[in-house]
């Protein structure tokens, strides 16, 4: 890409159950500094006023293309938006989030900048922490060190996520990958090593540049069945494959996996969902890893839940459904705490 040209990027926003936040994010797309933009709406089957939004925008600007489907997920939803993209990059933004208005701006320069690759900005979860202003600094990540960083759980304070957001990619990455349908939780990690690998090299820039909103009817927040932790262990698991041309990286996605098991057994614990199959395929999973889960430097607390899932699962339940109680109480309390007893 010549250094001046000002490419067409695509942005992909799946909406679904976001009425309240969808103009937000879209407002913060056209208000983007890098005019040159195809938008795709992508309304997969949302109940609400979604649909009738998405369309009201497009008459307002030429940019905008809305693609209306039944209910199919993010990943087809995105995939639906792939089909027809026809810019040079493709960038993907959720509906309940938002954008600084040079995030596209920014993501160019540092492709141009470091002579490919996939640019990666900050995430952050407070809305006044994004900056404004493009920043030339950046770190490179060759292939191995940017799959490294996905197999980093959060304790261990990873550059980035493994999320689509916040990225920007060459549209031809994905002329033979797209994301998996039928997953709910994980679809990200699906491609994004993939993508990584044929990319060459990640280069992430600290400036936060996207607002991840914690919105509680959010798939990351929503409940999950012991199909959709299954399907997220199948994703590991093709991970593993893919890496093990690099043994190191292998090593770490193995482990990595086996930590994974151990916060969905928790979570299922101390939720009090049914699922005694589920729990065995996570303990199974658990056990065969404990010796790299002991021995590589990883956040205690997880080891320590490991070895009581492996040496004793049903102090296991019981300790973690305590727990659960125990959150949930403290939650409790510090909304009491926060309400004003005089309204």
């Amino acid at each position: 890409m010549e250094k001046n040209k000002r490419p067409l990027v695509t942005t992909v926003i799946p909406v679904y159950r976001t009425q309240q936040y969808l103009r937000r994010c879209v407002d913060s797309v056209l208000s983007q500094t890098h005019r040159n933009l195809q938008i795709i709406l992508v309304n997969d089957g949302s109940p609400d006023g979604c649909p009738k939004i998405c369309d009201a925008y497009a008459k307002r600007d030429e940019r905008i293309l809305v693609i209306h489907k039944r209910n199919g997920g993010v990943s087809s939803a995105r995939n639906a938006a792939l089909d027809v993209a026809r810019g040079e990059f493709v960038t993907f933004i959720d509906s309940d989030d938002c954008v600084a208005p040079d995030l596209v701006e920014q993501l160019l320069a540092t492709y141009q900048h470091f002579g490919g690759g996939i640019p990666v900005c900050a995430v952050t979860r407070e809305m006044e922490k994004i900056r404004l202003g493009i920043c030339g600094e950046g770190v490179v990540l060759m292939r191995q060190e940017a799959m490294r960083e996905l197999t980093l759980v959060q304790e261990e304070r990873p550059r980035f996520e493994g999320w689509s957001v916040g990225k920007l990619f060459e549209r031809s990455l994905f002329s033979e990958i797209r994301f998996p349908e039928g997953v709910s939780i994980g679809e990200d990690l699906a491609v994004m090593y993939r993508l990584f690998d044929r990319a060459g090299k990640v280069v992430f820039v600290d400036t936060p540049k996207y607002y991840y909103n914690n919105n509680p009817r959010g798939a990351v927040n929503s409940n999950f069945s012991g199909k959709d932790l299954l399907g997220i262990l199948e994703i590991w698991d093709g991970f593993y494959e893919f890496a093990k041309k690099y043994p190191e990286i292998a090593s770490c996605v193995k482990d990595r996996a086996a930590i994974g098991a151990v916060g969905y057994y928790y979570q299922i614990c101390r939720s009090g969902c049914k699922g005694q199959n589920i729990r065995s395929e996570l303990r199974n999973r658990i056990r065969q890893n404990m010796p790299g889960m002991l021995y590589r430097k990883r956040p205690f607390f997880y080891k320590w839940r490991a070895a009581l899932i492996t040496v004793c699962p049903m102090l296991a339940k019981i300790v973690f459904v305590a727990l659960g109680g125990w959150h949930r109480l403290r939650q409790f309390t510090r909304t009491g705490e926060n309400t004003d007893v005089n309204s």
